[in-house]
């Protein structure tokens, strides 16, 4: 769904369910949402896609979509 699709339709709020799987690997280094990811060596396809997501994601908040992101984080 792209930005204007969004307003037309009347959505009020679209919310993308993140990871910090999309920041890969820091190398210990403390990131914020505004830090861009170096590279593009993937540890797996689920890593890889939701990197993607992302892009699109903020692609739509940048047309003006009222986009909020939420990044989610798990103890392994």
């Amino acid at each position: 769904m792209r930005a204007a699709t969004a307003r037309d339709i009347g959505v009020g709020r679209i919310v993308h369910v993140s990871t910090i799987a999309v920041f890969g690997n820091t190398r210990g280094m403390v990131v914020d949402e505004s830090y861009v990811r170096p590279d593009r060596v993937f540890a797996s396809y689920y890593d890889e896609t939701k990197l993607r997501a992302h892009e699109i994601a903020q692609g739509i908040a940048a047309e003006g979509a009222p986009l909020g992101t939420l990044a989610w984080l798990s103890a392994m």
